[in-house]
């Protein structure tokens, strides 16, 4: 799995200060290997066993989340392909998926996403103010909704529209350096990596 990690990527790996290029390779290799063992459980698997390979996928996604995106990107390594400009230093920051990692796991386990796109998602550094709104948005029921659920997987940034967070210039592309949009996509987002 490693050798088909795009060159972007492959580049701040390098930057880290205490990792070696070997010490991503492995944790990546690794997890790839975990997680292909639970998608063929997956397709052998009665439905009802879904929650817990599930559960499991989630697992191994997070920790190539938390090793090689929260460790390496963002300001000091905070982590994250997007950052609230609202976020200072020092203070406490939330590292949220854009797309709920129960929706990326659902479209990998449907066959809409890769591998490696479910390994590297839209991630923000979100402030904490703004990751309260996502969490205390409710839908026309009255349930606290966007906190797993997305009105709109392509356009990731129209959940946080929804919670009444103003994207347009308000928060940054930490590889681009550049503002992002609300128009910035999905398609958008894995063409900047270069993975398909």
């Amino acid at each position: 799995m490693f050798e088909r990690i795009p060159d972007i990527l492959i580049d701040n790996f390098k930057k880290h200060k205490s990792r070696d290029i070997e010490d991503f390779k492995f944790v990546i290799d690794q997890q790839a290997k975990h997680i292909q063992i639970e998608l063929d459980l997956y397709k052998q698997s009665p439905s009802k066993h879904n929650y817990k390979i599930w559960k499991m996928l989630d697992m191994f996604f997070r920790r190539i989340h938390e090793y090689c995106i929260k460790q390496v990107f963002g300001p000091s390594s905070t982590g994250s392909f997007y950052i609230d400009k609202d976020w200072k230093k020092g203070q406490k920051f939330i590292f949220e998926h854009n797309i709920p990692m129960s929706i990326i796991g659902k479209e990998l386990l449907d066959g809409r996403l890769t591998l490696l796109q479910a390994m590297f998602p839209p991630i923000t550094l979100l402030s904490v103010k703004n990751d309260k709104k996502i969490k205390l948005t409710k839908n026309n029921e009255g349930e606290k909704w966007l906190i797993k659920n997305t009105p709109n997987i392509e356009n990731f940034w129209e959940r946080y529209e929804m919670a009444g967070i103003h994207v347009d210039n308000n928060f940054k592309n930490v590889l681009t350096k550049d503002d992002i949009n609300s128009k910035w996509n999905l398609k958008d987002h894995y063409k900047m990596l270069k993975i398909s």
